[in-house]
């Protein structure tokens, strides 16, 4: 009877050793969870044209400078701030129709008053041919450089306050006794999608004392390209009020027609570590900032199949 007490014993001993690591799983399970995060940043068919404001419309001088009237671009607010804000390169351009009335060649000048006070910006200047009707399409039809009369035109539409009003001035010279007539102008800028959302402070603070771990942080799903032109797509996290288009960004891709990319493939390098960073700082009571800007010269039709960031914490119970 005594040896079969102490086989038992020994054989209990066995399985008690042998079976700590499995204990400690169990415990380990019993005390901790993973929970996973997801913020969507698109998940349907975004699709934008070019916009444009008049700014100036049957207008006729025989020389000297006249202003247009102030001319209020909220509509082009969206754009005015991707461009202020450095989150993607945004084009912005003049079109119109313009007839000089005169025999004689005359230059036409065109400037801008930004919150119509101080002094114009020049913007730029066209040369009309006697008797020439022109519709002015295109920035190259202007005396100046494309990429000089786009530069003036973001520095005057970046000083515009939250009123975003100016004031074109038309300016003629020459020998123009019958007059320039314009007929209209445009302001207007290329297809802008922007996406900005502001995550409070404290929305996932509730983890702060139990967080273990952040694991498998990513942008999951796919982005893909329906539109004519080239998309070029960036995204940010902020945990800043201002956007540090360098150090914030956090995926960036220039997609083809018909491409799609995973979000994966899209993550700029130390881009899965930026988004930990800033899922730390949310859950350690930090507000945090994103922006998702998608621009096209074409007009733009961009589909996202559930690109949203993504991530798991492992936290620990109160047992």
């Amino acid at each position: 009877m005594k040896r079969f007490m102490f086989s038992s014993l020994i054989i209990l001993g066995a399985m008690l050793i042998s079976g700590c690591g499995e204990i400690e799983d169990m415990i380990e399970e019993a005390t901790e969870r993973t929970i996973t995060i997801e913020r969507t940043v698109l998940d349907n068919t975004k699709e934008r044209d070019v916009k444009s404001v008049v700014v100036a419309e049957s207008l006729e001088l025989r020389y000297g400078t006249q202003p247009a009237g102030e001319v209020n671009v909220e509509k082009l607010a969206d754009r005015i701030e991707v461009s202020r804000l450095g989150l993607n390169d945004v084009r912005f351009y003049l079109e119109g129709e313009l007839r000089n009335k005169n025999s004689n060649p005359a230059l036409v000048r065109i400037s801008i008053i930004p919150n119509n006070y101080g002094e114009p910006i020049q913007i730029g200047s066209i040369t009309l041919a006697g008797k020439e009707e022109l519709y002015l399409h295109s920035l190259e039809d202007m005396d100046q450089s494309y990429e000089t009369i786009h530069e003036r035109l973001k520095s005057a539409l970046h000083q515009l306050d939250t009123r975003y009003v100016l004031n074109p001035v038309v300016q003629v010279e020459g020998d123009t006794d019958n007059g320039v007539a314009i007929y209209w102008l445009k302001l207007g800028a290329m297809p802008v999608y922007w996406m900005n959302e502001e995550m409070p402070a404290g929305s996932l603070s509730s983890y702060k004392d139990n967080l273990r771990e952040i694991q498998d942080a990513t942008l999951a799903g796919s982005i893909t390209n329906h539109g004519e032109g080239y998309a070029l797509v960036r995204l940010f996290l902020s945990t800043n009020e201002e956007v540090d288009p360098e150090n914030d960004l956090i995926a960036e891709t220039m997609l083809a027609p018909g491409e799609s990319r995973t979000g994966l493939e899209i993550l700029v390098e130390g881009g899965a570590d930026k988004i930990k960073s800033a899922i730390k700082s949310l859950i350690n009571g930090k507000g945090l900032n994103r922006n998702f800007v998608i621009v096209s010269e074409n007009p733009l039709e961009v589909e996202g199949d559930n690109l949203c960031i993504k991530a798991k914490l492992v936290v620990g119970l109160n047992i």
